[in-house]
């Protein structure tokens, strides 16, 4: 048990005061993504500051999870960061929460010792409590996952360096950490022109016969 406390306000017209009692750091990936997805695992300072907590209010009680994610950022530009990350995250993703992408409750910041913080609170999505044995399937539900984000205007930037984005929630395949997304006009998977991400996650993930191109042909949504 890690034990330590934040004390927060959600960022909002009308605030919420809430502190964090954080359980632990998550650390690692899914295991079914560790176990099947022949890609590397990348632990950065930023990844140590992924913790599970429960939040409990100052005030009215608010419909979160009783367990949720937090993402803690320290500074200014990490604070600016995170904050453009829950734009995505309550802007164009807010439709594939718990589809494609972690619900999202909000953003939280306070000033601590001089310090800039931020804090995003997501569904805890561990990826311990099933582990999906079928590789033809695990690979189809990523690649169902990218398309939803590129249907609703989000290029992740950073999915294939390492495994730790993919991250299963009960039997769903979600994507995390939009630290390096941007908003994209996304041309589909033609073969002039295409998307580069989606290209390049056909090539690591697509397979005609399990159905992936034929749900989105190369034109799925041009």
């Amino acid at each position: 048990m890690d034990g330590r406390k934040y004390c927060l306000t959600q960022i909002s017209t009308e605030p919420i005061n809430a502190i964090a009692n954080i359980s632990g750091c998550l650390q690692g990936s899914c295991l079914t993504a560790r176990s099947l997805l022949e890609l590397p695992e990348r632990i950065d300072q930023r990844r140590s500051r992924i913790y599970s907590a429960k939040l409990t209010f100052d005030g009215p009680e608010y419909d979160f999870p009783e367990q949720c994610c937090i993402k803690i950022a320290y500074g200014d530009q990490e604070y600016r960061d995170l904050d453009r990350e829950y734009d995505y995250y309550s802007l164009e993703l807010q439709s594939l929460g718990g589809i494609a992408v972690p619900r999202c409750y909000g953003f939280f910041g306070a000033e601590i010792e001089g310090v800039l913080v931020g804090c995003l609170v997501m569904d805890l999505c561990i990826g311990t409590d099933v582990i999906l044995p079928d590789y033809a399937e695990f690979k189809r539900r990523i690649m169902m996952a990218i398309c939803k984000l590129h249907s609703v205007g989000i290029e992740h930037g950073n999915l294939f360096a390492d495994y730790r984005h993919y991250v299963m929630n009960s039997w769903s395949v979600l994507i995390v950490d939009f630290s390096a997304a941007r908003r994209h006009n996304c041309p589909g998977l033609q073969s002039v022109g295409g998307c580069d991400e989606l290209i390049q996650a056909e090539r690591l993930f697509g397979d005609n016969k399990f159905g992936v191109l034929s749900t989105f042909p190369r034109t799925w949504y041009v």
